[in-house]
């Protein structure tokens, strides 16, 4: 075994530490399923990987919760092909001439990662705010990951709530990758001009598919293996979280065209990586028991390695079933029938949720400023087409009301040539003249009825007056009031001096006196009968 494949098998094979796994089945914890946020995209995804000897590229185009595979494919580097320079030369023109082919205006360009140079962990954080988890998170990192982080991507996502043992607790995935790998990967694209907008890990990406199977279930173990020229991977996913993997440098490059032992050795060296995986696997997850094995990768169309497998592990292999996908518009499309081959790059071009993205910061901050950009113009031309609109809907309004003006003017003009506004003028003209006569054969105004008004208001019940004069061309004293005063509890002399004094405080009166009076005795009293001279002043 090579010093690589021990690496591998050192670095790779460890998904959670033994101190922060949680049996799913314990019966004090409570495991809640933390789902990725979902991206609406109408659109294409344009996915790569590239592998040691090979590019996967696949093309598909999303409409809302359906997706269409427009091409799926891999292309094997040349073995005449040694110089580095020509490889990258090679690479570079096949992407090209993929992305030529198949991205229109608004398509996302995605890399797929794998290999020595990736890593995936899995533990446990407490509930932290955003900041300080992004801080606990990469404090962990820098225990638990291989190479160190000053030189590495890293991403992370929350898979689980956990409850128990009296707190709460995030299961965290991380995804991390070396920066000479990614930029290796990059410089494919940015050599072109081609903008990459995301940067998955390959198991991550795999995972999604799973919830897409029509038998899917969350709590369920699922286990992958993808069989390559120079190398073979085992994954294992409850439900689509993966939990671990393990990578061994077997291959189908040991295996030379028609060499029926050199198969039967593959498939028993296979057949020993796997169960040696799954015992590891089961004996630290405790996981339900595994009776089914998907096979993608170069392989997995092989029915004599299928069959030999059987023949040596009791679980059942089957190719990944792509074309029982849920979200598939074209299921009898051809490009299905060898799309296990591509499975990596076709569960990225597929997926529509938000995964770890190991994107370098500053290619980040180019494209939101990109997307910031677009959805400015975006913005401007939507505001533009309802100013327009408004424009024209209120072009049309002030044709109606130009419309509905000339309308009524022409309606007024028909009017006055009418003999109706001819006897219009007519009436108006009677009613102006006996408005004019009513108002000079107007009197003027009399305060006499004032001064009744406020007469009324000062006498008291014990007076009745009789007679009121007045003379208007006397100067001094014009009125004259005549009247009795009775009462049977008070002496009317009172009563009539009060009366005289209220007269007196009135604006309308001044000067009141006692012209005359008689006493008399009646039934029960007395009563005086007077005559009052006062001035009016109003």
């Amino acid at each position: 075994m090579s010093i690589a494949a021990l690496f591998r098998k050192k670095t790779e094979s460890t998904g959670d530490t033994p101190r922060d796994r949680v049996s799913p089945v314990a019966p004090a914890i409570t495991e809640t399923y933390i789902h990725p946020r979902r991206e609406h995209f109408l659109g294409r995804y344009l996915a790569f990987f590239l592998d040691t000897d090979s590019l996967q590229m696949s093309a598909v185009q999303h409409t809302g919760k359906s997706r269409r595979v427009l091409n799926v494919n891999k292309v094997y580097i040349p073995s005449d092909i040694t110089d580095k320079a020509a490889r990258q030369d090679f690479l570079g023109n096949e992407i090209e001439k993929f992305i030529g082919e198949y991205r229109n205006k608004g398509a996302r360009i995605v890399v797929t990662l794998g290999g020595n140079e990736t890593a995936f962990r899995t533990f446990h954080m407490p509930i932290l705010k955003k900041a300080e988890l992004d801080s606990a998170v990469r404090f962990e990192a820098e225990k638990q990951v291989p190479f160190p982080l000053n030189d590495s991507i890293m991403d992370y996502r929350r898979i689980y709530k956990v409850t128990g043992g009296g707190k709460t607790r995030y299961r965290i995935a991380l995804q991390v990758a070396t920066k000479r790998t990614i930029e290796e990967n990059l410089a494919l694209f940015r050599k072109r001009n081609i903008v990459v907008h995301q940067v998955y890990h390959a198991h991550d990406a795999i995972g999604q598919l799973l919830e897409h199977l029509s038998d899917f279930d969350r709590n369920s173990s699922y286990t992958l293996l993808n069989i390559n020229r120079q190398y073979s991977e085992i994954a294992f996913y409850r439900g689509t979280s993966l939990e671990f993997f393990h990578v061994t440098n077997t291959g189908s490059s040991m295996v030379q065209k028609g060499s029926g032992i050199q198969l039967e050795y593959l498939a028993e060296t296979l057949a020993t990586e796997v169960q040696t995986s799954l015992d590891y696997y089961s004996g630290q997850y405790r996981t339900p028991s595994i009776s089914k094995i998907y096979l993608h990768g170069d392989l997995a169309y092989s029915e004599e390695v299928t069959a030999l497998l059987k023949t040596r592990l009791r679980y059942e292999f089957v190719k990944f079933p792509v074309e029982q996908l849920l979200f598939l518009q074209n299921k009898s499309s051809p490009y299905l029938d060898t799309a296990a081959v591509c499975l990596t790059t076709l569960a990225s071009a597929t997926c529509n949720v938000r995964l770890p993205n190991l994107l370098p910061a500053t290619d980040k901050a180019v494209n939101l400023q990109r997307k910031q950009n677009f959805y400015g113009r975006l913005s401007l031309v939507v505001i533009t087409v309802l100013l327009g609109i408004s424009w024209l809907i209120l072009r049309n309004n002030l044709n109606t009301i130009r419309e509905s003006t000339l309308e009524v003017t022409r309606q007024v003009e028909r009017f006055r040539s009418s003999k109706a506004y001819h006897h219009y003028n007519i009436l108006k003209s009677q009613i102006a003249a006996n408005r004019a006569y009513l108002s000079q054969a107007e009197q003027s105004k009399s305060y006499l009825a004032l001064n009744l008004k406020e007469l009324s208001l000062l006498t008291p019940k014990e007076i009745r007056l009789e007679q009121f004069n007045f003379n208007g061309h006397d100067q001094g004293k014009n009125m004259i009031l005549k009247g009795r005063a009775t009462s049977n509890t008070i002496p009317p002399e009172i009563v009539l001096a009060e009366y005289l004094e209220d007269l007196n405080a009135s604006p309308f009166y001044s000067e009141a006196t006692i012209k005359n009076h008689h006493k008399y005795k009646i039934k029960n009293g007395f009563e005086i009968e007077f005559s009052l001279d006062l001035r009016g002043t109003i």
